[in-house]
């Protein structure tokens, strides 16, 4: 499976490189064929040519390693918004990509692992929210904010809209299993903007 992000970058050796980049397509190529109930250190060791200490250099856990190849190689980046161009259409875009990547089997078996792992260690639990979550929702109030300040729809709680914007993605992929589509994404957007704008 290809790298989103490409090559891991490192200010170590070529050699780290590599060795951190086999360790990542390792982990990736696992969790999409194999899941997350058959991922292990031992497993992607061996998958990757690496010792295990290897990997637990850059990743102390093997938790800490499926939330960094979920939020940094699976999820796409949160694109910024610049009030130039409609916020709608901007959210479409990228919430219609971010609902795509989240379905893929890897993303989907990494975020179960999270999900296992967050249940019971209330420290992971907030690393989670930290690097994962806080940030696409900040990005997306952000966005809203900007749009307050130019006049396109009203000031508002903007971190909890955020929410309510991601909350039927995760609905539809984790509960309803099932794809989102582009239709879906536009009802969210449209209907949210509809509300905003009548209030």
């Amino acid at each position: 499976m290809a790298l989103r992000n490409g090559l891991v970058k490192s200010s170590g050796p070529k050699r780290n490189m590599e060795s951190k980049s086999l360790i990542v397509e390792a982990a990736l190529s696992i969790l999409e064929t194999q899941g997350y109930t058959k991922f292990s250190i031992e497993k992607v060791a061996r998958t990757a040519g690496v010792g295990k200490q290897t990997i637990y250099r850059w990743w102390p856990t093997k938790p800490e390693l499926i939330l960094d190849i979920f939020n940094s190689y699976l999820l796409p980046p949160v694109p910024e918004y610049d009030g130039t161009t409609s916020l709608q259409e901007h959210l479409k875009k990228y919430l219609f990509m971010f609902a795509q990547d989240l379905y893929s089997p890897a993303c989907t078996q990494a975020y179960i692992g999270l999900m296992a792992e967050k249940s019971i260690n209330a420290d992971f639990k907030d690393l989670c929210l930290k690097l994962v979550y806080e940030p696409r929702i900040r990005a997306v109030s952000n966005s809203l904010e900007l749009a307050m300040s130019l006049g396109e729809i009203p000031p508002k709680d903007t971190p909890y809209i955020a929410s309510m914007i991601y909350g039927p993605i995760f609905h539809s992929i984790f509960v309803a299993n099932s794809q989102v589509s582009v239709d879906l994404i536009d009802t969210i957007v449209d209907q949210l903007f509809i509300a905003l704008r009548a209030s």
